[in-house]
């Protein structure tokens, strides 16, 4: 299909990451650029994914909102379906689902609108019946990245029954290598101490006290684990802050790493001898599909996503969410146990590979398009 017209896409999001949601609205321009759409990518300002953008050769249009019903940025967004000759918007996250809509009021542009993760619809939401009822317009096609996602909202009465399930993909070949990111040399730490891991912003979803409860509990066989936290901070610098004095409180804060963002996930993951995700809420958790597919082991809570992805494949351990024991339990299984690791790592890389690539996400998008134009 490269090198083909097929079709001018506004693809639109209202946050500029790094996270999730922006890894997969990258990976949708440049995916379907390089199966012959037009891009036109709109972001908000200055930040990760306008890099990430730039370095694939997209050069992004910096458009922001300020806040609810913003009509001037309507107005912008209108005179780029104009200018653009735009044929499809694709949104990111309720905010940019909202504009993208009214936007194409009056217009014969279809929108499709992809939701990440319960906090994109919050229960306090300001206007969330009437925002909800807007998405629900009968030419848009809202998509949920897990099933458990998709049954959440339509529980709640946020999204109809048309609402499809599309998983996130990634490019599998770049956690193909051994090389890693040197993480015991970094930390002076010996060849054979035993590492935890986790990748994820510093939020509350995250429930990162949660992992370091369970981690106080893991002895794994008297080795003096670490555990290494690789994640944006955000906003919300309190939040870290508060870690750090648990840490200190549950007296781990020598053997927990927070190492802030970093551009070397695949080398990090290789690092890890247990990748472990302690979250309360999950829409897909895009970091475990990663760690997957390097071959890690891991210990995952039942948040949403996570268990959506392993589904009965018996690929990694599952636990309750909250339950620092029930972590720490999985923890020190894996920690113990280097034949498990290995079993459960292969077999978590194979699962990963056959169902989560890139090409079976944009091949499923690339559908969609295709039903709502042609």
């Amino acid at each position: 299909m490269s090198g083909m017209p097929r079709g001018r896409i506004l693809h639109l999001i209202d946050t500029g990451g790094p996270g999730g949601a922006e890894t997969v609205f990258l990976e949708l321009a440049v995916g379907m650029a390089q199966r012959g759409w037009t891009p036109t990518p709109v972001i908000p300002e200055v930040d990760w994914l306008d890099g990430a953008l730039k370095k694939t050769g997209l050069n992004p249009i910096l458009l922001a909102n300020q806040g609810s019903f913003d009509w001037p940025y309507i107005r912008s967004l209108r005179r780029l379906l104009r200018s653009q000759h735009v044929d499809i918007v694709h949104a990111h996250l309720l905010g940019s689902g909202l504009y993208g809509t009214l936007a194409c009021l009056g217009t014969q542009t279809p929108l499709v609108c992809t939701l990440h993760g319960r906090p994109d619809i919050p229960p306090t939401a300001r206007f969330r019946a009437l925002k909800t009822r807007v998405l629900r317009r009968a030419s848009n096609r809202v998509v949920c990245v897990s099933a458990s996602l998709r049954d959440h909202f339509v529980s709640t009465g946020d999204v109809d029954a048309r609402a499809r399930v599309i998983e996130n993909g990634i490019r599998a070949d770049r956690f193909h290598g051994t090389e890693t990111a040197g993480l015991r040399d970094e930390l002076r730490l010996g060849s054979e101490t035993l590492l935890f891991g986790a990748v994820g912003n510093v939020r509350p979803s995250k429930d990162y006290a949660n992992m370091l409860r369970a981690f106080a509990r893991v002895d794994a066989g008297n080795s003096a684990p670490h555990l290494v936290i690789a994640g944006h901070y955000g906003p919300d610098w309190e939040a870290f802050r508060a870690l750090e004095r648990l840490a200190a409180t549950l007296q781990v804060d020598e053997r927990v790493h927070f190492l802030g963002f970093r551009e070397d996930i695949p080398r990090f993951l290789n690092d890890l001898d247990v990748f472990v995700l302690s979250s309360s809420d999950e829409g897909f958790s895009l970091v475990t599909v990663q760690a997957m597919a390097a071959g890690r082991a891991c210990a995952l809570t039942l948040s949403g996503g996570p268990e959506n992805i392993v589904g009965p494949s018996g690929a990694a351990l599952l636990v309750p969410p909250g339950k620092p024991q029930a972590l720490a339990a999985a923890m020190n299984r894996l920690g113990t146990d280097p034949e498990l690791r290995k079993v459960l790592g292969e077999k978590a890389r194979d699962h990963a590979r056959r169902h989560y690539s890139i090409d079976r996400m944009l091949d499923r998008y690339e559908a969609l398009y295709e039903e709502l134009l042609f």
